[in-house]
Protein backbone atom coordinates (compact mmCIF):
# COMPACT_ATOMS: atom_id res chain seq x y z
CA UNK A 1 0.00 0.00 0.00
CA UNK A 2 0.96 3.43 -0.79
CA UNK A 3 1.99 6.45 1.54
CA UNK A 4 -0.54 9.10 1.02
CA UNK A 5 1.84 11.43 -0.21
CA UNK A 6 3.23 8.38 -2.90
CA UNK A 7 -0.47 9.25 -4.30
CA UNK A 8 -0.39 10.21 -8.04
CA UNK A 9 -3.15 12.77 -9.59
CA UNK A 10 -4.62 10.38 -12.29
CA UNK A 11 -5.16 12.55 -15.46
CA UNK A 12 -8.53 12.85 -16.51
CA UNK A 13 -9.09 11.29 -20.05
CA UNK A 14 -10.32 13.93 -22.64
CA UNK A 15 -13.66 13.15 -24.31
CA UNK A 16 -12.79 11.41 -27.95
CA UNK A 17 -15.68 13.44 -29.58
CA UNK A 18 -14.98 16.87 -28.12
CA UNK A 19 -13.28 17.97 -31.14
CA UNK A 20 -16.14 17.45 -33.27
CA UNK A 21 -18.99 20.31 -33.79
CA UNK A 22 -22.22 20.04 -33.04
CA UNK A 23 -23.58 19.59 -36.31
CA UNK A 24 -21.03 16.01 -36.75
CA UNK A 25 -21.72 15.48 -33.46
CA UNK A 26 -25.73 15.49 -34.65
CA UNK A 27 -24.49 13.59 -37.73
CA UNK A 28 -22.78 11.11 -35.37
CA UNK A 29 -25.56 10.49 -33.42
CA UNK A 30 -27.78 10.28 -36.26
CA UNK A 31 -25.86 7.54 -37.61
CA UNK A 32 -25.95 5.31 -34.47
CA UNK A 33 -30.26 5.57 -34.70
CA UNK A 34 -29.77 4.27 -38.47
CA UNK A 35 -27.74 1.64 -37.68
CA UNK A 36 -29.78 0.60 -34.33
CA UNK A 37 -32.74 0.41 -36.84
CA UNK A 38 -31.47 -2.10 -38.78
CA UNK A 39 -32.20 -6.02 -38.59
CA UNK A 40 -29.22 -7.88 -37.76
CA UNK A 41 -29.18 -11.34 -38.42
CA UNK A 42 -27.33 -13.93 -36.15
CA UNK A 43 -23.40 -15.00 -37.44
CA UNK A 44 -24.87 -18.62 -37.61
CA UNK A 45 -28.11 -18.37 -39.36
CA UNK A 46 -25.94 -16.25 -42.09
CA UNK A 47 -23.83 -19.04 -42.79
CA UNK A 48 -26.50 -21.57 -43.34
CA UNK A 49 -28.09 -19.49 -45.45
CA UNK A 50 -24.07 -18.79 -47.73
CA UNK A 51 -23.76 -22.42 -47.23
CA UNK A 52 -27.42 -23.66 -48.90
CA UNK A 53 -26.27 -21.05 -51.54
CA UNK A 54 -23.08 -22.07 -52.49
CA UNK A 55 -24.15 -26.08 -52.59
CA UNK A 56 -27.31 -24.91 -54.78
CA UNK A 57 -24.91 -23.05 -57.16
CA UNK A 58 -22.28 -25.86 -57.03
CA UNK A 59 -23.23 -27.73 -60.45
CA UNK A 60 -22.44 -24.11 -62.31
CA UNK A 61 -20.33 -22.41 -60.43
CA UNK A 62 -17.08 -21.96 -63.34
CA UNK A 63 -14.63 -22.19 -60.97
CA UNK A 64 -15.09 -25.50 -59.36
CA UNK A 65 -16.34 -27.00 -62.46
CA UNK A 66 -13.90 -25.47 -65.00
CA UNK A 67 -14.81 -23.64 -68.36
CA UNK A 68 -15.17 -25.33 -71.67
CA UNK A 69 -12.28 -24.81 -73.77
CA UNK A 70 -14.41 -23.60 -76.71
CA UNK A 71 -16.00 -21.27 -74.76
CA UNK A 72 -13.42 -19.94 -72.86
CA UNK A 73 -13.05 -16.47 -73.78
CA UNK A 74 -9.63 -15.93 -71.85
CA UNK A 75 -7.54 -18.97 -74.09
CA UNK A 76 -5.30 -17.22 -76.40
CA UNK A 77 -6.38 -18.03 -79.56
CA UNK A 78 -2.17 -18.06 -81.47
CA UNK A 79 0.60 -18.68 -79.98
CA UNK A 80 2.71 -15.98 -79.21
CA UNK A 81 6.62 -16.03 -81.60
CA UNK A 82 9.20 -13.70 -80.30
CA UNK A 83 11.57 -12.81 -83.03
Amino acid sequence: MMAPEEVQEVEEEEDPLSFLTPEQLQAYVDQYKKELALDRTKTSEGCKVVMEYILENMPIDPFIIGINSKNNPYIEKKDCVLL
